[in-house]
């Protein structure tokens, strides 16, 4: 009778134990749900708040550390992504199949770039190969090597915030000078006047307005900056460009009435109001996005960006030259030399007629957005070269300006003395020339000879990586041996090796013996350059 009894009371209290656990885990399931629905609608803060809520109740759950990491990250908060990360990596270290991605990221956008380069390494190594692909994993790692490089040589340019009559706690960013650099016009989505909405079909921002300021020649200071009355509406108002003479103004709208269109306005002197803004005309407009637009000084030729399709990427740059009053020439894309099969996204032409600026993720860039300069040489454009650090650093470089005698350049970034999210900073380029920036040398900016053979040594039956196993490289015609190298703690390795022979590789193991594979490297293709080869014991 008193063993029933004890049977019935331990059943009992493991119930009562039992239940209030599986209700905890409910409830924080629901709440996960709920906040990865405001996470896929662009509402990081709201889904931050559910996370926390989460958070309260199981204060050791990674997979809510780890979450709430992300939406940090998405945010551009950086220092707080990293915490958050580092935190749930530390709490369960299989938190996310993603989480030496999402390390390596926060790391890269952060500037600590051998940790990044780490664990973008070990992303690689357990990666399936479609994914290392898609997020481009050895470009990253490119990107990395890149800006360590371009860090340990920078321009001599002097980089200021130019402070809070400009600068708001929200984004300002798409500066845009007239030739003279006395007068800016920018992008805010500040708050205010009729904008007191959030965009909830977007990034639950405030949506865009366009702002002016002045320079002051006598202490070279910006006025107060104030908001273009005349051209404010509900929806998203942008700054594209300002002309050179400060008569043309070039505008970004997405509204009821136009799905994200150039529109311009005029005015005939600098005194008066801007007229009301009208489309561009067809061929420059289409269904597709189009964004980005600079005309050059005599008025001629504009330069645009555009995500029509027949491009090479995402947004390619075109240009269209002036055939009457109001008629264009039908664009023309600027190739592949310009273009990438990735995204440019901004475009400056110089007030020379014949520079361009442009913002590329396609070419080699630090990180994200870099900013590239090409000039129209016998007809043909010249290969982009990067500007540089600091100016260009591992986060998004991609709206500037700059005056026509080369000395100022205003730009939307990043930098570390943010007074909110993206800030316009003033640069000073008089003691360099900007026009004449070469590229570093570099093996990374040319089309390297070689092939990336990577990849891990593991045992099949296992699943398990064999650390130290010893790589050696022979020419299979010759049989001259190329070199040893061991794997690492991971059992991973790395090697590159050149194009048009043949190799073998034999892999030795103290425990699980030897195994060769061949390596048959024919001639360069854009698609063999980086070769993903695990060995399998």
């Amino acid at each position: 009778m008193k063993k029933t009894t004890l049977i019935l009371t331990a059943l009992l209290l493991s119930l009562i134990i039992t239940i209030p656990a599986t209700a905890q885990k409910a409830k924080i399931s629901i709440i996960m749900a709920t906040a990865s629905q405001k996470f896929l609608g662009n509402d990081y803060w709201g889904a931050i708040d559910s996370y926390r809520k989460a958070q309260k109740i199981d204060e050791t759950n990674a997979k809510v550390v780890y979450r709430i990491a992300d939406c940090h990250y998405h945010l551009k908060h950086y220092k707080y992504a990293k915490q958050y990360f580092e935190k749930a990596f530390e709490m369960e270290t299989k938190v996310d199949k993603d989480i030496h991605l999402s390390l390596a990221r926060t790391y890269h956008r952060l500037a600590e770039l051998d940790k990044a380069i780490e664990h973008y390494k070990k992303y690689r190594n357990i990666a399936p190969d479609r994914d290392i692909e898609l997020y481009d994993i050895n470009t990253l790692i490119k990107q990395c090597e890149y800006a360590k490089e371009m860090m340990s040589k920078p321009l001599d340019v002097e980089i200021k915030n130019v402070g809070r009559a400009i600068n708001s706690r929200f984004d300002d960013y798409a500066p845009s000078l007239n030739s003279d650099g006395t007068i800016m016009m920018f992008t805010s989505r500040r708050a205010g006047m009729t904008n007191t909405k959030v965009d909830e079909k977007g990034d639950f921002k405030y949506f865009e307005d366009i702002f002016v300021a002045y320079r002051d020649h006598t202490n070279e200071d910006w006025s107060q900056s104030e908001r273009l009355e005349e051209l404010d509406t509900e929806g998203h108002d942008a700054v594209l460009s300002i002309s050179p003479d400060a008569k043309q103004l070039f505008i970004y709208k997405n509204n009821q009435n136009s799905a994200g269109d150039i529109f311009k306005s005029t005015r005939t002197s600098k005194d008066e109001l801007w007229e009301e803004p009208k489309k561009l005309p067809r061929p420059i407009n289409t269904t597709y996005f189009e964004s980005s637009i600079s005309i050059t000084a005599d008025g001629s030729t504009m330069y645009f960006i555009s995500e029509r399709p027949n491009g090479l990427g995402h947004g390619d740059i075109y240009v269209t030259r002036k055939t009457g009053e109001n008629s264009w020439s039908k664009p023309e894309n600027l190739g592949e030399t310009v273009n990438t099969s990735k995204d440019e996204k901004f475009v400056f032409v110089h007030p020379n007629g014949s520079t361009i600026f442009f913002a590329s993720a396609g070419h080699l860039t630090m990180g994200s957005y870099d900013i590239f300069k090409s000039e129209l040489k016998d007809g043909l454009w010249t290969t982009p070269v990067n500007l540089g650090y600091p100016i260009n650093t591992v986060n998004e470089e991609s709206t500037f300006s700059m005056t026509a005698d080369n000395t100022k350049l205003m730009i939307s970034a990043e930098y570390e003395n943010t007074m909110g999210e993206r800030d316009i900073y003033e640069i000073d380029l008089s003691h360099i020339d900007i026009m004449d920036v070469l590229n570093i040398d570099s093996d990374l900016l040319t089309e390297k000879a070689n092939a990336l053979i990577f990849g891990t040594v593991k045992v099949e039956k296992y699943d398990k990586n064999i650390r130290y196993a010893e790589i050696t490289i022979t020419d299979t015609e010759t049989e001259e041996e190329i070199y040893k190298i061991l794997t690492d703690k991971d059992g991973a390795y790395e090697l590159s090796l050149p194009f048009g022979k043949t190799y073998t590789m034999e892999v030795i193991s103290e425990k699980y013996g030897s195994k060769k594979e061949k390596i048959k490297l024919k001639n360069r293709s854009d698609d063999s350059h980086e070769i993903k080869l695990d060995i399998l014991f």
